[in-house]
């Protein structure tokens, strides 16, 4: 019997997933359910951010060590508190919970070097605007 599946994608997956199926009509044939969860969409920031962004993302390979080197030397010296309070004040985070997942993925480099790898891949490759002929052929089908 043939498997059915069913697949669920988060950000970045759902643009994968989406791609997939595009390229593989066999895997496609054999897929019930997509059900993409806050898929992955690109935001306007203002132009010099978006310099700033676009420079860091084509320079992937010299930006996640640096990165990942400071936030390694930051979390190991700086006071929880201290990180707490900026992420508050000066980043604007002020959901407690939402506060409390920033800081437990910035006490671990690995975890941030993970968010900088997947979203300097997205800023590189994702299309600015989502593609809606890509999910009316993968829905056809």
């Amino acid at each position: 019997s043939t498997p059915n599946l069913i697949f669920i994608s988060h950000s970045i997956g759902a643009h994968f997933i989406q791609c997939m199926l595009l390229r593989r009509p066999d895997i496609l044939a054999k897929t019930r359910h997509i059900l993409h969860l806050m898929p992955f969409f690109r935001f306007d920031p203002p132009p010099l951010q978006r310099l700033f962004l676009s420079t860091a993302a084509q320079s992937y390979k010299f930006t996640i060590p640096i990165v990942t080197s400071a936030v390694r030397a930051l979390s190991s010296t700086l006071p929880r508190g201290w990180i707490d309070v900026y992420l508050e004040k000066v980043v604007g985070l002020d959901c407690t919970k939402g506060r409390q997942i920033a800081l437990d993925i910035f006490m671990h480099p690995n975890m941030v070097k993970n968010h900088l790898v997947l979203g300097m891949q997205e800023l590189r490759e994702l299309p600015e605007h989502p593609n809606d002929v890509a999910l009316r052929l993968i829905g056809t089908s």
